[in-house]
């Protein structure tokens, strides 16, 4: 059983190629430096057993369907669970696309997967962190977090779903996240998914300790909503340039 493990362990790590890394490095650097690793210890776990990638990402999709119900019924320490699910779900992703190396099966509907995956853990985040700030109960914004919650979920997936009908239409994808320059020949955009997941699971994780997690969500709900307000004109141009 260990010679196995060992076996699969080296096959996975093999199957990370430099490029890979390389990129990673760049555009992931928390899954290079911390989920990756992880996943690696785990992955041979997953190949022993018989699974899939695409049984992988069945499973992250139910972690991030937990995220509310670990925040109503998870009691005064709930934001732990949901910090939890949702760094483990970060090494799963890994795990998805480590099994997908190792055995060569790549598909559409894994991208497909991977991607509405994605999109539902970022909405249920926003509905559980307006859960957890209910139940909280302190200020205007706590007192009203589910609505709030499920008002920046509704504005996430309202832009994802803008974004995706004018990509189907004319083949071309208005992103989300705005153009960062480079200071002193370092790319900025290197740093942004890293600040984004240190913000959002780091920022609950001190919110829920310190009993600031309205402040939080009013936090989250100013950068959605900024982030929202910032690429609609660009949506529109856009749509402009199509006319016709």
């Amino acid at each position: 059983m260990i010679a196995r493990y060992r076996r699969l362990l080296a096959e996975v790590r093999a199957s990370y190629s430099p490029e890979k890394a390389a990129e990673e490095k760049r555009s992931e650097f928390l899954a290079y430096l911390i989920y990756r690793p992880l996943s690696f210890f785990l992955t041979p776990l997953f190949l022993a057993a018989g699974l899939s990638a695409d049984a992988v990402t069945l499973a992250m999709f139910a972690g991030a369907a937990a995220l509310p119900v670990v925040a109503w019924w998870g009691g005064a320490h709930a934001y732990l669970g949901v910090v939890a699910i949702a760094l483990g779900l970060q090494v799963l992703d890994c795990v998805d696309g480590n099994i997908a190396r190792v055995t060569r099966r790549f598909s559409p509907v894994g991208g497909m997967l991977d991607g509405l995956c994605t999109m539902l853990f970022w909405a249920l985040f926003f509905f559980t962190v307006g859960i957890l700030a209910q139940h909280e109960g302190s200020g205007w914004v706590a007192r009203h977090g589910r609505e709030i919650g499920l008002g920046l979920a509704a504005l996430l997936l309202a832009q994802r779903e803008m974004e995706d009908t004018f990509d189907n239409c004319f083949g071309e994808r208005v992103r989300t996240e705005p153009t960062l320059p480079a200071v002193a020949g370092f790319e900025l955009r290197q740093v942004a998914k890293l600040a984004e997941q240190l913000l959002a699971f780091g920022g609950l994780a001190l919110a829920g300790a310190r009993g600031w997690t309205g402040f939080f969500l009013g936090g989250l709900a100013v950068y959605q909503v900024s982030v929202f307000t910032l690429w609609l004109p660009r949506f529109g141009r856009a749509v402009w340039r199509r006319r016709g």
